[in-house]
């Protein structure tokens, strides 16, 4: 099914009262809608729902996925890698977000000792580590672009072991969102479904949640230009010019090598060309 009578409705109270330390000046949620395989980082795309608002989120996920033939080309080829081709510490299936993120946290080993206390349950098979407090958050912040800057962690010393090198997903999932909100106010609605009917609604913000349409979107990536094709090409063109094709490779070879050998060889004289000597006659006159 699809459309918002079918999908998650959530209420959420957002208790203005126990704000404090906000990196954003807002109050409201911020809700990331991502592949179970991914990790939610900040990267991802994201929206604000505004307090006392009631708000309908459409999502129409569209796939990408890959040909045996794309399959059996070399990496380097490709640029992009199946979920199977390179391991990870903290994630069963290979992603280019998990990769960044294994990255990211020996990066904020090696510089600042401790890890993030959001990663700390996904980084036991680095061994007992510390978690970072309050006294690492002035090294977190003096180092923040090194450890979140792609560009840095690229040209890392540490990482020439092939670490932070992550590549694209050459198959991915993806979950593109409409967005819509309105006022919240319960006071005339008929729907006596609403899970809020019988709430109070101060500060409270409703999100909706639900496929947009029955269908999604599939993609499929393959090779644009296998040999065969690009020699089809390249001899169509060439031909539609010149009048090339691979007829006239054969002639042009054929003229310039083995006919003119063969013609060569018939030329050539069995007979020796040595000068013969030449042998006069004198006639001699007899009278009887």
């Amino acid at each position: 099914m699809n459309g918002f009578q079918s999908g998650l409705e959530l209420v959420i109270n957002n208790n203005p009262a126990d704000y404090f330390a906000s990196e954003i000046p807002s109050v409201g949620v911020k809700v990331l809608i991502h592949h179970p395989y991914k990790f939610p980082d900040l990267s991802l795309p994201s929206h604000i729902f505004e307090m006392n608002t009631n708000n309908l989120l459409g999502i129409n996920p569209e796939m990408i996925t890959a040909t045996e033939r794309l399959k059996s080309m070399p990496v380097r080829n490709r640029k992009c890698l199946f979920p199977s081709e390179k391991k990870l510490n903290m994630f069963q299936r290979y992603t280019r977000r998990g990769c960044l993120m294994e990255c990211r946290l020996a990066m904020t080993l090696k510089v600042c000792k401790c890890v993030p206390f959001d990663l700390h349950s996904q980084s036991y098979s680095y061994g007992s580590l510390k978690v970072c407090g309050l006294e690492d958050l002035s090294c977190l912040n003096h180092n923040r672009d090194a450890i979140f800057n792609i560009t840095h962690l690229k040209h890392a010393e540490l990482f020439q072991d092939d670490k932070c090198n992550c590549p694209n997903n050459c198959e991915d999932f993806t979950y593109p969102l409409e967005t819509s909100r309105g006022i919240l106010d319960a006071s005339f609605t008929t729907n006596p479904s609403m899970i809020f009917s019988n709430l109070h609604m101060e500060n409270q913000t409703i999100i909706r949640i639900f496929f947009s349409d029955l269908l999604g979107i599939k993609y499929r990536r393959d090779v644009s230009f296998p040999w065969h094709s690009l020699m089809g090409n390249y001899g169509g063109i060439l031909g539609f010019f010149t009048g090339f094709s691979l007829t006239s490779v054969v002639e042009i070879f054929y003229t310039t090598f083995i006919r003119r050998r063969f013609l060569r060889v018939v030329a050539k004289p069995s007979v020796s060309s040595k000068t013969l000597p030449t042998i006069r006659f004198h006639p001699k006159l007899s009278y009887y």
